[in-house]
């Protein structure tokens, strides 16, 4: 009688998205594609197998992970502007130690009406929120306040600087495929 080996399940590919409205003034710099007051829909879709680049004992930190969503501009108030595709971004995750808030990061340069830019965003999740630094669903959805995510963009390029948003309202969430 041969040996039976256990069936390995699949892995699932779970998206993380960030929906809201980053507050009506930046905390810094000059906005210059008008963002302050503007809805936004950003997406990171990941494989649960995806490996680390880098990793230590309480993070990991992923690469190349397919970005999409969509911003609006006060400078094109009819015009929903998409993130175009194959769009990557590095994300990061930081489980807290107990007690203490699990953090979280994205960081890409994306192409905005054709003109590159860097972005970096930070969020900070309620304790336990993270199983662990591997890619998994969150534990419940996350609401975001001006106190707990951050988006900043670099237009120095441009001679436009640097630019800190904060959401006004929003949420982040994790789905299942």
């Amino acid at each position: 009688m041969g040996v039976v080996q256990p069936v390995r399940a699949a892995a699932h590919t779970v998206v993380y998205n960030a929906t809201g409205t980053f507050a009506t003034l930046p905390l810094s710099g000059a906005d210059q594609f008008k963002l302050a007051g503007e809805p936004f829909n950003l997406s990171l879709t990941v494989s649960e197998a995806t490996k680390p680049v880098k990793q230590s004992m309480y993070a990991a930190q992923y690469a190349n992970i397919p970005l999409s969503g969509t911003v609006h501009s006060g400078n094109f108030p009819e015009m929903p502007i998409p993130i175009p595709p194959n769009q990557f971004a590095t994300f990061s995750l930081e489980v807290g130690a107990p007690g203490q808030p699990d953090l979280g990061t994205v960081q890409a340069t994306v192409l905005v009406l054709g003109t590159p830019i860097a972005f970096s965003a930070k969020f900070v999740l309620p304790p336990g929120t993270l199983t662990g630094k591997a890619i998994r669903p969150f534990t419940a959805p996350v609401t975001l306040t001006p106190s707990d995510a951050a988006l900043k963009y670099d237009l120095t390029q441009f001679e436009g600087g640097t630019t800190t948003l904060v959401t006004a309202s929003g949420s982040l969430t994790t789905t299942v495929q």
